[in-house]
């Protein structure tokens, strides 16, 4: 487990190297910053206790099997040339305020996004789907926008469950 006050940062060197992480990471009072020129596996817990901000940033996949909280920062996860895979029943959520914002190159595969504020998907070239087998609310939130370069949910289970006061999707 890694926890502090104050940032913490980790980056992965090199082509090709990813950042797997299998023990918890908090913050109670600064930003959460991971950094891959690959994939992020996220496998244990990542949670800003403060108003910290936690920031993914893949340059190819994330893989999220556990959950990502933070109270009243925002979240940021961002796959620049693959997808963002949610597994069932994990959560990223936000508390006073925070937004969160999910963007990936190909598709995204939600569990629950769960936000006070503004939620944001974009999968650019492919789809958002439904990857839990719930049918709970995958997003939650005051304003969500979703854009997406094929499909935006699907029929029957494969549906986009949500619990927002408004939303917008191209």
């Amino acid at each position: 487990e890694s926890s502090g006050t104050g940032g913490i940062t980790l980056t992965a060197a090199g082509t090709g190297s990813d950042v797997d992480v299998q023990a918890a990471i908090s913050s109670t009072t600064g930003e959460i910053e991971i950094n891959s020129p690959d994939q992020i596996s996220v496998g244990a817990m990542i949670s800003a206790s403060g108003v910290g901000v936690i920031d993914l940033n893949a340059a190819n996949a994330v893989d999220q099997d556990a959950d990502i909280l933070s109270n009243g920062g925002d979240i940021t996860v961002d796959a620049t040339a693959a997808g963002i895979d949610m597994a069932d029943g994990t959560t990223t959520g936000t508390t006073g305020g925070g937004t969160i914002t999910y963007a990936a190159q190909t598709s995204v595969a939600l569990s629950q996004l769960d936000g006070d504020a503004a939620v944001g998907v974009t999968a650019t070239t492919g789809a958002i789907t439904d990857n839990s087998a719930a049918e709970t609310a995958n997003l939650i939130g005051t304003a969500v926008t979703l854009s997406a370069g094929t499909a935006i949910g699907g029929a029957d289970a494969a549906d986009i469950d949500t619990t927002i006061d408004s939303l917008t999707a191209t």
